[in-house]
């Protein structure tokens, strides 16, 4: 829905290139003007609750506790998520950049679980697992790097 931003472009850099002291400096150069702590908290407590629940899958297999359904839920979980950040947006309670940026990857992640819905390989949990992953660390960037120029 959205082109590439700041917060997308950071993604990609942990994801293909590992490279986490250059997307650290980049989280720096966020804009979060205009976001409230409030709103902030509410969709990091919901992402991190998601990104919990994706790195907890063990290894596709047997014995792996990986179901269409669980899978479905968080899919769902994802979804919800996205549109409460594009609400707070249109509230005026989240960046822009910060909820594009969040809205897209998201969305990415949500892909990325469809994909394993409808092939059942279990390289697109992996992947999912990488993306949530450096999900964490964006959001946990953003809280720890920019937590006293949200607006109480």
């Amino acid at each position: 829905m959205y082109r590439s931003n700041a917060l997308t472009n950071i993604f990609y850099t942990i994801i293909n290139k590992k490279d986490y002291v250059n997307a650290l400096n980049q989280l720096r150069n966020i804009q979060v003007y205009g976001t409230t702590m409030t709103s902030y908290r509410k969709i990091h407590s919901l992402i991190t609750d998601v990104v919990d629940k994706v790195l907890s899958f063990e290894q596709a297999g047997q014995g792996s506790s990986i179901t269409n359904e669980k899978v479905s839920m968080i899919v769902s979980e994802l979804v919800r998520v996205s549109l409460l950040v594009l609400y707070q947006m249109r509230r005026g309670l989240i960046n822009r950049t910060v909820a594009e940026g969040l809205h897209s990857i998201l969305n990415t992640i949500t892909s990325t679980l469809q994909n394993y819905l409808r092939s059942r390989d279990s390289k697109y949990i992996e992947l999912a697992k990488k993306q949530v992953d450096a999900l964490k660390i964006i959001i946990d960037g953003i809280l720890a790097l920019h937590y006293e120029k949200f607006k109480k």
